[in-house]
């Protein structure tokens, strides 16, 4: 059964906004919200509204944040009525709050047909049968290019330090978000925003070196 479903305890110390109850549900869902965002989804169904994915790292994770305060806060807390699943509710909480944002935004809803032949995510469907969210595969243009500069990427990650090459991993391959990260390696958030930062120069100063080695070797 659903995590405060079953448990009326958690549910009460939920509702009274006590620290350790919030963290408990923000640890068993936010895996699940992290990739909704990661994942984009289709309002109303696919001939309607596409709402793309969030792919900057640190966008999301101020997203995924956002989102839990929505969602912890008192009127929120205490309208959930613990009778159904906490995770529908809790999709319904992130699709209004992603909605509201993009509309508030230079943005405009496009149709999801114009976003390729990937298959976005059917928001209300997941709120209805409360699915469970795979994660994002790469897309073809991601892939691509991955293959492109791989050999380029290894050769890089030859030249970092250890704490450097751990963020790597940890941000590539395991694909973890920021929160988990800095608790994977025992750092601050603000620390991993910094090797986030630091990774992205290094690596462009590597590829601006890269292209000048090949353009004199072709010379």
């Amino acid at each position: 059964m659903p995590l405060l479903v079953e448990n009326r305890q958690l549910l009460k110390a939920f509702r009274e906004g006590r620290r350790e109850a919030l963290e408990r549900v923000y640890r068993y869902y936010v895996d699940d919200i992290y990739r909704l965002l990661r994942r984009g989804f289709v309002v109303g169904g696919s001939s309607d509204a596409y709402l793309p994915p969030i792919r900057d790292s640190s966008e999301l994770d101020d997203v995924l944040q956002e989102v839990f305060v929505r969602a912890f806060a008192p009127r929120a807390r205490h309208a959930y009525d613990g009778i159904n699943p906490f995770r529908p509710y809790l999709r319904r909480i992130a699709k209004n709050y992603l909605i509201d944002r993009f509309r508030r935004g230079a943005h405009r809803e496009l149709p999801a047909s114009t976003f390729g032949t990937d298959q976005p995510l059917d928001i209300d469907q997941l709120i209805d049968a409360d699915a469970p969210i795979a994660d994002a595969p790469l897309t073809s243009e991601e892939q691509v290019a991955w293959q492109r500069d791989i050999g380029r990427v290894h050769e890089f990650l030859k030249t970092v330090d250890a704490q450097m090459a751990r963020y790597v991993r940890l941000r590539f391959v395991d694909e973890l978000p920021q929160r988990q990260i800095a608790a994977a390696m025992d750092v601050t958030r603000r620390r991993v925003r910094t090797l986030d930062r630091r990774l992205k120069q290094e690596f462009l100063r590597f590829l601006a070196y890269a292209d000048r080695q090949a353009t004199a070797k072709a010379r």
